[in-house]
This record gives C-alpha cells, structure tokens and sequence, in this order.
C-alpha cells in the first residue's frame, strides 16, 4: 500500500515549481511546461491524484488547497499560467463576471464574431468567404476548417450578421 502523498512537502512543491517556467520576471506568465489537460490548463500530479497546475499554484499562494466552488481565476487570461501573482481566488460567478467585463463572453459587448470566445473564423475570413460565393462550399468549408453550413449560414447572412 503506498503511503499518502501530503500536497505542501518540500518535494511535491519542488517538482512543481521545476515545471512552472518560473523566472524572475514576477510580471510575466509562468508558463506550465509538463502535462496540458485538453482545455489548455497545466496539469499537476500529487501521488496518484491529478490537480489543476494554476488551483495548486494558487493553493501555495494561499497556504491552503482550494475546495469544491473554489476558482483560480487569472487576471492575464492565459490557461497555462501558473505564476500566483496572476492568480486569484473566485466563485464560479466571480469567473464569469470577469470573463463578461474583459469582452470574452458571447453575450458581453464585442463578443460577436472573432471576438466570441469559440470563434475559428476572422472577420476578414467572413469578407473573403462571401467574396467567394461562386467557389463551392465544401472547398471553402474545408479551406476555413469549418462546416458547409457555417458557409451557407455566413454567405445567406444567417450568421455573422454584423460583417
């Protein structure tokens, strides 16, 4: 049976800090150099449990692990960052009314179109694509890395109304 990894030994933060991209520049994102989760964020491993590398640095910071409710919101809006002086602590309301005053929300001013967080075009991709109206859809589907639909939505005018 192996024993319990406690979070805050001097060897679990030394590990982490060596995969930090931590420099002396305070001011800089530190950025997470090992494992990324899917999302983006660094991901850290204490014992046999994995931990979110930006909710551990936070959990140093603040001398405590964060619990369920607890976020490690980033003011430098960089998934990979670990440097605690970017980090701090929030509710799941906090975050969304931080992504929403930064312009990052669908539903916040300048959110639409290239500015909407899950935007793959730019609005000089949309100009070039209703240029193009006469090429077939499937190439320009294919060429923008987005579906016919989206094209046909985009050059109808069913989408990206603003452009």
């Amino acid at each position: 049976m192996r024993a319990k990894v406690h979070w805050n030994t001097q060897s679990v933060v030394d590990r982490f800090w060596r995969y930090s991209g931590k420099t002396s520049d305070r001011k800089s994102c530190w950025i997470w150099i090992a494992g990324l989760t899917i999302d983006g964020y660094g991901q850290f491993s204490i014992g046999r449990k994995y931990i979110s590398a930006n909710r551990y640095s936070l959990a140093l910071k603040i001398g405590r692990l964060l619990v369920a409710g607890e976020y490690a919101c980033h003011t430098c809006d960089t998934k990979p960052c670990v440097n605690p002086n970017h980090l701090f602590l929030g509710t799941p309301a906090d975050n969304s009314q931080d992504m929403v005053s930064k312009g990052r929300s669908s539903h916040s001013c300048g959110g639409k179109g290239e500015r909407h967080g899950n935007a793959k075009l730019t609005n000089v991709d949309v100009t070039e694509i209703r240029k193009s109206y006469q090429t077939k859809r499937s190439e320009l589907a294919e060429k923008y890395g987005v579906s016919e639909w989206m094209i046909s939505a985009i050059i109808h005018r069913r989408s990206w109304k603003h452009i």
